[in-house]
């Protein structure tokens, strides 16, 4: 089995210079039934071999973070533990793997994945996890198996070299939009309330108005907003976290490559056809994923990292990204991972949540279940949103179930002081060669 190479971190840069750490994200798995330790630990050990490369610490060195092997240190099952990632307790690894009552959480640092890097990981696990819990074979023909070769560009870094590109008429993206009077007073502490919405149900509907799933949530909750605020001054406009892996030609790589798209939703758009207001919305979607953009865009986050390859301290590299550590999106967030799928282990699955958003609103979705699973992480009073959401969904016959809004606690993650520790003791070995 091929261990990790010391690798530069490039695509997950941004996360690693925050002034106080970055929250886990969470992927949230609900089985019917109680989670096992002993099952989920024995999953673990069949899970790493296939992914080795998420048994990894960092090593910081003149403030460039790097990938170091962590693999002969035990990654420990724990329950319910959210440990901060990166930590002696968590044994310096940047994922984490919990669970309590029914659910599993599998935590991760932005800064070595994203949600679909990581998602062929948490079937995986899963699919171990009833293997053991059941004593037999299961089929799931697609599940990566721990005996399985890796894919082509599996560890390909997307951002190591700039793009080429062809001539084209860049899209008019609307950015600037309506800001919710809330995010002026946001609180220290986060919230989620999750909504399981009747798979079968929303996707009708969805083909109805000509919408795909991450639009119609976005039209929805666009509109849940409009109905509250009289005076829009400007569009609300959706950020909508996307995966750019196809337009980057790089489609098996675990790495961060996601990018946002902005969907606008006008004040004349609370009272227009419905499958009017989604097909522009899916318009605008297709033209910002013209892949020359998409490589455009990336070239400009290249050049970002090449700027940052020039300073020479992580003083100086957290002073040029201090911007991030007040950045909010004053409207929401959209992130739809897509549909898990879980072989023959499907039928033993409740739930899948989403669990990321630092600031602000962000709306989580996945799909597993029979239903959409979402989860809406937010640190504004929104609650008046979300019941406005409901409201919508109960106008167009979509049943939903949800659940009272709920404190959200995480840690923030101590990567910048253990990944220092570290290139003491690995200076030698690495970097005096």
């Amino acid at each position: 089995m091929e261990k990790i190479k010391m690798q530069k971190i490039r695509s997950g840069q941004p996360f690693l210079y925050r002034e106080n750490g970055l929250n886990s994200t969470i992927i949230d798995v609900k089985i019917k039934g109680k989670v096992y330790g002993s099952f989920l630990t024995e999953a673990l050990r069949r899970t790493i071999k296939r992914y080795p490369y998420f048994a990894g610490k960092l090593v910081e060195k003149n403030g460039d973070f790097y990938l170091a092997d962590n693999y002969d240190v035990t990654m420990i099952v724990r329950k319910k533990a959210f440990s901060r990632l990166g930590s002696v307790e968590a044994s310096l690894h940047l994922i984490e793997i919990s669970y309590i009552g029914s659910h599993i959480y599998v935590s991760f640092h932005h800064a070595i994945c994203d949600g679909r890097g990581i998602q062929p990981f948490v079937e995986t696990l899963v699919y171990y996890y009833f293997h053991f819990a059941k004593s037999k074979k299961l089929e799931a023909e697609h599940i990566r198996k721990y005996y399985s070769k890796m894919l082509d560009g599996e560890t390909a870094e997307p951002f190591a070299a700039k793009f080429a590109v062809a001539d084209f008429t860049p899209p008019s993206v609307v950015r600037d939009g309506f800001a919710l009077p809330e995010c002026a007073a946001q609180n220290a502490d986060r919230s989620r309330c999750d909504i399981d919405i009747d798979e079968t149900a929303f996707l009708h509907y969805a083909k109805k108005v000509n919408a795909t799933p991450s639009v119609l949530l976005s039209y929805l909750y666009s509109k849940a907003i409009a109905l509250n605020n009289e005076k829009m001054d400007k569009p609300i406009v959706t950020s909508v976290a996307t995966d750019m892996r196809q337009e980057l030609e790089l489609p098996n790589t675990h790495k961060n490559c996601v990018r946002s798209i902005y969907l606008p939703f006008y004040e004349t758009d609370k009272t227009a056809d419905t499958q009017e207001v989604c097909t522009r919305m899916r318009q605008e979607m297709t033209v910002q994923r013209n892949p020359d953009y998409v490589k455009t865009t990336a070239n400009s986050f290249i050049g970002l990292c090449d700027k940052l390859d020039t300073m020479n301290s992580l003083k100086e590299k957290k002073e040029f990204m201090s911007f991030f550590n007040t950045l909010t999106v004053n409207t929401f967030i959209v992130s739809y991972l897509g549909k898990f799928d879980f072989g023959e282990c499907n039928f033993f699955i409740d739930a899948v949540y989403l669990l990321g958003g630092e600031t602000g609103v962000t709306v989580n979705m996945t799909c597993a279940g029979g239903k959409f699973c979402v989860s809406i992480i937010q640190n504004i009073d929104g609650g008046k949103y979300i019941k406005t959401f409901l409201s919508l969904l109960e106008e167009l016959k979509i049943p939903y179930k949800t659940d009272k809004e709920v404190p959200h606690i995480t840690k923030k993650d101590v990567t910048q002081k253990t990944a220092h520790y570290q290139s003491e003791r690995f200076r030698k070995k690495f970097f005096e060669l």
